[in-house]
């Protein structure tokens, strides 16, 4: 995601540079100081966003739109100043061009090395220090530019974006957003994944073990905000993540034997159980054997296969070894 910044840097200026910027070329008015302008015209200069200061301090104002972008009474104002639509466009093309030219790029900046009205816009859009070091999605910024408030679309500007940039830049956060990253192994994922997956309490064990953790049992409805974004930046969309809740319920209950009498089992199943030391009778009167007193890394590779046969993960055998459970440890 590429975040902009404005600076204008007027001071060091030639005074053509700053007649040429303060007043465009194509209006006939643009060697004029404020109190030089003809009634009728500053009245117009007042209805694109001028006042004396401004004009006279080189500060622009809806000059930053382009013609069809203007309000009826601006165009008309724009007129009066001298303008049409030819004449405006041409003086709005060089105007971006010198914009271009001159702003400041902050998306590789660190958040402290950020000018602090930089800091306050990226604010109003939902950052904090951790969001804007670390790369991490915020809802703010994944709207359609015509969907931000006043304030949200002069706080964009402020840190460098017009309407196409905005748009542009929207397309390629979606982009990134959508990226998968559920498939990768913990070492693969970038900084800002990790720092997601950790919102929805996953740690490198978990992940790497297929793990689940006491978020992702949830309905998407019943995730935070944060842990929303969280799961956007993992790859997830609500659908997907609805859809893997519940393959996910059906496949724990489809393969999970815990609860089922001996005889009720598969040979398959009995092996296991076996392997982990259960007897029938062991078994039915939900007694443990040395092997469920063990923490997940002393079973060895035969007992984990053995625990994961009788519906086990890491995740769940932990959890119900710290419940004390006997042998109904999926509860």
């Amino acid at each position: 995601m590429i975040i902009l910044g404005i600076a204008f840097g007027v001071g060091h200026q030639t005074n053509s540079q700053k007649q040429q910027l303060r007043h465009p070329l194509n209006n006939g008015y643009e060697d004029y100081d404020w109190s030089d302008l003809p009634k009728n015209v500053q009245q117009s200069a007042k209805v694109l966003g001028y006042n004396k200061r401004s004009w006279d301090n080189d500060a622009l104002k809806d000059f930053d739109k382009d013609w069809d972008d203007l309000t009826g009474k601006q165009q008309k104002a724009a007129t009066i100043m001298g303008w049409d639509e030819i004449t405006w466009c041409i003086d709005y093309d060089e105007y971006e061009e010198e914009m271009e030219e001159r702003r400041e790029y902050y998306p590789e900046y660190d958040w402290n090395e950020l000018p602090s009205k930089a800091q306050t816009a990226a604010t109003l859009f939902g950052f904090t220090q951790k969001e804007w070091d670390n790369d991490i999605p915020v809802m703010g910024m994944n709207q359609e530019w015509n969907d931000l408030s006043m304030e949200l679309q002069t706080a964009a500007k402020t840190l460098g974006y017009d309407k196409d940039k905005w748009c542009d830049d929207e397309q390629e956060y979606k982009k990134e957003e959508t990226q998968n990253f559920i498939n990768d192994d913990w070492e693969e994922l970038p900084q800002n994944v990790k720092d997601a997956a950790h919102i929805l309490g996953f740690s490198q064990n978990i992940w790497d073990n297929d793990g689940k953790t006491p978020h992702t049992d949830k309905d998407w409805n019943e995730l935070s905000q944060q842990q929303q974004n969280a799961a956007k930046t993992l790859g997830y969309t609500k659908k997907i993540w609805c859809i893997d809740v519940d393959e996910y319920e059906e496949k724990e209950e489809a393969v999970n034997w815990t609860n089922e009498d001996w005889i009720q089992l598969p040979q398959d199943v009995k092996d296991a159980a076996y392997t982990l030391g259960f007897t029938q009778d062991i078994w039915d009167n939900d007694q443990r054997t040395p092997n469920t007193e063990k923490e997940w890394n002393q079973l060895g590779n035969e007992g984990k296969k053995a625990a994961m046969t009788l519906g086990y993960d890491q995740q769940t055998w932990c959890e119900d070894d710290k419940n004390n459970n006997v042998r109904d440890r999926s509860k």
